[in-house]
């Protein structure tokens, strides 16, 4: 099999019942541009048993066999093919791409036990949902993201752990520490991101290095538990917009949260969204167990406990040079000469000690209730925690900040989660037993909640990005955050408008 030994990619392409390979023929000339492209045709479909493929037996097409037209025959056909490429090409990282027949072979047959010697492999199965019999005539712009995103998401050359080049982690505090925003051990990841789609890409690379993370160390980070949104019924309307495609959720009326959801108490004006793909990560594992992956690369340098003071340019030698000691300083600090609009915001998180079978069973949440955005967690082995999003006091200078307990947040969060989880009046709450813990933490946003990623004004070379995930989305996307900066430094990646430190110097300038 000849591959072109420029790209790192392989298309693999499977037709429908009635057609042949030729129906991939005017796409074909785009993708061989970036990609090696196998087209199937089953012109041998039938050959191929379960033992052809467990023995790893070499022949393919024989046209001299007793024709048997079923979809685990084509299944074993394909499979074998997958075989003998990851076998002789595992570098290489793999999209098989169906329509009609040949895609539901791929997604009905793929995905089980024969599939994990192919799991260490970058291999990669998708469902294009509502795209009729091509899907490269009915949905070609969705189509095209798709290939896209395989191509940019898998390109070996910008990995991180490819790039031979000095990386410098500094930690001001201890790992997973109790300051900042660091507080907590899970995240919320979701696709109902009401903020933008621009978000969608960083959280999609995030789960595929977590996954990859996952497969490294033989642990489990990302728990897919599903998510559950509600509120009155034209916030539940406006929400609906936000997903890209009708498959991604499904509307929920009263009487189904009612039945589906017994341990919530719901205003009756309330509906709601069910998005199976959304769950948590296990963040705070994540973190550390990247750095114990990192520590085996020598171009890559952690220092904890050390504190970020200022940086400067060395034109000569190519180099930032970087001043650390002791002394705490945040990015208010840190590029105060920008005089960006930087706001620190306090966010209380609460731990509830209200545990059952049901509950420890339950999606991540969030809703609209009272006019406050409250969002939370399954109950784990620390109890069900919940917060509020965009609730609590503000403050313009790090220096301003406390981590003292915001007792009227407090009050709200026992209130909101007393009634939606049906739990006794405030007269019988008792602290004591139904309080586990209380945390602060700290959300660094801007006016318009956005991220801020874009290259310094004040160094002409482009060698300095500023990064400040803000909104709260920044945590837990930082792994795609990451690899989008590695991107940019490369020259592989452009701005993203909305992240750009442009918005705020045009204001200034108004």
């Amino acid at each position: 099999m000849n591959m072109d030994e420029e790209h790192n990619h392989i298309i693999i392409a499977a037709h429908g019942a009635g057609d042949s390979s030729q129906t991939y023929g005017a796409i074909s000339k785009e993708i061989k541009q970036f990609a090696n492209l196998v087209c199937f045709d089953f012109y041998g479909h039938g050959k191929n048993t379960q033992n052809d493929v467990l023995q790893n037996k070499k022949q393919y097409i024989d046209l001299n066999y007793q024709k048997v037209f079923s979809i685990q025959s084509l299944y074993y056909q394909i499979f074998e093919v997958l075989l003998h490429i990851v076998t002789k090409l595992p570098q290489k990282s793999i999209l098989l791409m169906g329509h009609s027949m040949g895609g539901c072979a791929a997604f009905e047959k793929l995905d089980n036990e024969l599939m994990i010697g192919l799991r260490k492999c970058s291999f990669k199965v998708n469902a294009i949902d509502n795209s009729g019999h091509y899907i490269q005539e009915d949905n070609p712009y969705l189509c095209a993201y798709e290939i896209f995103s395989f191509i940019y998401h898998n390109k070996i050359p910008g990995d991180i752990e490819e790039i031979k080049k000095q990386q410098q982690c500094i930690e001001q505090f201890d790992i997973c520490s109790e300051n900042g925003s660091s507080s907590g051990e899970t995240r919320i990841t979701r696709n109902w991101i009401p903020e933008g789609i621009v978000y969608k890409q960083f959280q999609r690379k995030t789960i595929d290095i977590v996954q990859q993370l996952e497969k490294e160390t033989n642990k489990q980070f990302y728990f897919e538990v599903g998510g559950l949104y509600f509120g009155p019924q034209n916030f539940i309307e406006q929400q609906t917009k936000t997903f890209e495609k009708q498959s991604d959720f499904q509307c929920l009326t009263k009487q189904d949260l009612k039945y589906n959801y017994p341990d919530l108490k719901l205003p009756s004006n309330f509906s709601g969204i069910y998005e199976k793909k959304a769950g948590y990560l296990l963040s705070e594992q994540i973190i550390q167990n990247l750095l114990e992956v990192s520590q085996k690369d020598e171009n890559i340098q952690i220092k904890i406990n050390e504190q970020f003071l200022k940086f400067k340019e060395d034109c000569e030698q190519n180099l930032i040079l970087v001043e650390t000691n002791k002394a705490g300083m945040w990015v208010t600090q840190i590029l105060q000469d920008l005089k960006l609009p930087f706001i620190l915001q306090k966010n209380q998180l609460l731990w509830m000690n209200w545990c059952n079978e049901r509950l420890s069973q339950f999606p991540i949440f969030a809703g609209l209730i009272q006019d406050k955005f409250i969002y939370g967690f399954p109950t784990l082995q620390n109890g069900l925690k919940i917060s509020l999003h965009g609730h609590g006091n503000k403050y313009q200078h790090v220096k301003q900040i406390n981590y003292d307990i915001d007792k009227e947040a407090l009050q709200i969060l026992i209130e909101i989660g007393r009634n939606i989880f049906n739990k006794p009046s405030l007269k019988d709450f008792n602290l004591q037993s139904d309080i586990l813990k209380v945390k602060t933490c700290f959300y660094t946003e801007l006016p318009d909640s956005n991220f801020l990623i874009d290259f310094h004004p004040n160094y002409k070379n482009q060698n300095v990005i500023i990064v400040s995930a803000c909104s709260g989305h920044g945590f837990k996307h930082s792994l795609g955050i990451g690899q989008y900066i590695v991107d940019l430094l490369l020259k592989e990646q452009k701005l993203i408008p909305e992240f750009s430190i442009k918005r705020f110097q045009i204001q200034q300038k108004l």
